[in-house]
């Protein structure tokens, strides 16, 4: 930084952003930060609680330096707005996710059940499985996969085991390519406590499969346009996600074309956009 010419650089911090922000004003540099996660929401549901109100509190004063703040969804600007004096700075953009857009095709998907992500408290795979549980007798046919892996693996196996439900919940461990559970599966739930976005629900509407997530304070619900374009539930709720299950499977006709609604609506994260988004904002930040 010290060999930069200040008038043409900008220093821009994709995450953990409060030290760059404050080296960045130690030496007079102009800086964007991007906050990709709903900061109380982290902060309520952490697994750290002492670690997190510590982050917390270096955000509520660092951000406040920055000159703009991107942040991945309208939720999460929301959620940030709450701790900032200077709320004008932030700029909603989502995510530069999404290459293309797949053309719809006609699959014959298998009794499978799928959800993807971290084995973390965040996702609350815990209660997904509990839900499952709730109706196993129900759904004789189904079983529920989950793709990833994390801290909290052993500890949820032993979950499935001490319900007898280990043939009918499949941990598959991380895997880089998800083409074939996205088309071979009925169904896809993201039951997380809170997200910044949920790119994996992005996904999901690309491969035409119907989707069932948590009402986070932000993401999921914009990428589903609050319930057109798939089911919401309320988090820490296994009970009514097992009955939301139920009704997305029995009534598969209304979960498609709903499915559908959230296709027609992904150009939103559309990786070439959003990326100009992104330039734009920082060359306008520089020319101020």
């Amino acid at each position: 930084l010290k060999k930069s010419e200040k008038k043409n650089t900008i220093v821009f911090s994709l995450q953990g952003s409060s030290l760059a922000i404050v080296i960045g004003k130690l030496f007079g540099f102009k800086i964007i930060v991007r906050n990709a996660e709903d900061v109380l929401g982290s902060t309520i549901y952490s697994e750290n609680k002492i670690q997190s109100l510590i982050v917390l509190m270096f955000k509520l004063f660092s951000y406040n330096f920055a000159d703009k703040i991107i942040t991945n969804s309208k939720g999460s600007g929301n959620s940030i707005r709450k701790i900032l004096l200077k709320k004008k700075k932030i700029y909603p953009i989502y995510n530069p996710y999404l290459k293309k857009i797949y053309k719809n095709t006609i699959n014959k998907r298998r009794n499978f059940i799928i959800s993807t992500g971290r084995l973390v408290k965040q996702k609350d795979f815990h209660n997904l499985i509990i839900a499952f549980n709730i109706i196993k007798n129900k759904l004789p046919n189904y079983k529920l996969i989950i793709i990833g892996d994390g801290q909290l693996k052993k500890q949820l196996q032993n979950l499935v085991d001490n319900l007898g439900l280990n043939k009918r919940i499949i941990f598959t461990g991380w895997k880089v390519k998800l083409k074939k559970y996205y088309i071979n599966s009925k169904l896809f739930i993201l039951n997380s406590l809170y997200e910044g976005l949920g790119n994996v629900l992005i996904d999901a509407a690309n491969y035409n499969l119907p989707i069932i997530t948590t009402n986070c304070n932000s993401g999921p619900k914009e990428i589903i346009d609050y319930g057109k374009g798939g089911f919401l539930v309320p988090v820490n709720s296994p009970r009514l996600l097992s009955e939301k299950i139920l009704f997305c499977l029995n009534n598969y006709k209304i979960s498609i074309k709903k499915s559908k609604y959230a296709k027609k609506r992904l150009k939103r994260f559309n990786c070439e956009i959003n990326c100009n988004s992104y330039f734009k904002l920082i060359s306008k930040t520089i020319n101020e």
